[in-house]
């Protein structure tokens, strides 16, 4: 199954305020800059050996979805390649700005660009990169509440942005507060929850895969070859090659959920 691009109905609205508010030229740079910080997501899962379904365009940003099962240090190492890619670009940029002063004009928003989405990914509200990497140091039974305090922190720095922008009407009117608190709001919205297991109920016909393996075989190996293209039963055998055990892809997950 090939990577698939999503766009959804809240990015379609953001379009719109965009260029209500006349700022098409710098969205476009911000469009190029978050498909840079997605595909560092995306590349640096592939080089790790996991599989992603789709690619969403959400108002805060671009989203990578699977339904892998990821390693702690796998998962924060490929939550932490998009904003470092943008904060690489950023610094990179400004360092040729002391040797060509000419490029700063050309340069300006797609450093500026960077540096406020590379720091803005690392607040810790999900599904931020910052909430992601929360989440991913978090133990399973603790995820839920840590997400439904990050929805909290969501709304109250919503609503502080809610009251920069009403103060800058009567200073420097700044539309990027209200922005930004649309942003931090369209996160409610996003329903792909961190959970074990993240196999969603699919009422398609799916291919079963069998794999019979040593009862000594490592179970971060098994977590690797789930993709969610197919389900998955594991039969288990001993030294003599005699099944021990026959389990299911679910049960493996819960099983590995608990341990982490």
């Amino acid at each position: 199954m090939g990577l698939r691009l999503k766009v959804s109905p809240l990015f379609i609205v953001f379009s719109f305020l965009i260029i209500f508010f006349d700022y098409f030229s710098l969205f476009c740079t911000y469009i190029t800059v978050l498909l840079i910080h997605e595909f560092s997501h995306y590349f640096m899962a592939k080089s790790m050996g996991y599989a992603s379904q789709s690619i969403s365009i959400m108002p805060y940003g671009l989203v990578m979805y699977d339904k892998n099962i990821y390693k702690k240090k796998d998962e924060s190492l490929i939550t932490l390649a998009g904003p470092l890619i943008n904060v690489l670009l950023a610094v990179v940029c400004v360092a040729v700005w002391w040797y060509l002063p000419e490029s700063y004009y050309y340069t300006y928003d797609f450093v500026f660009a960077n540096f406020v989405l590379g720091v803005y990914n690392l607040i810790p509200i999900y599904p931020l990169d910052g909430g992601r990497f929360l989440l991913a140091l978090c133990n399973a039974k603790h995820k839920k509440k840590v997400r439904n305090t990050m929805k909290v922190f969501a709304i109250i720095l919503s609503i502080l942005f809610v009251f920069l922008y009403i103060k800058s009407l009567f200073t420097k009117h700044n539309t990027s507060y209200l922005f930004m608190s649309f942003f931090l709001l369209s996160t409610l919205f996003d329903n792909n929850e961190i959970v074990f297991p993240l196999f969603e109920k699919n009422k398609k016909l799916m291919e079963v895969k069998t794999y019979i393996v040593n009862k000594d075989v490592e179970l971060s190996l098994l977590i690797k070859l789930i993709k969610g293209d197919y389900f998955y039963n594991f039969i288990i055998v001993d030294e003599n090659n005699k099944i021990i055990k026959k389990i299911t892809q679910d049960e493996l997950i819960n099983f590995y959920s608990k341990k982490q």
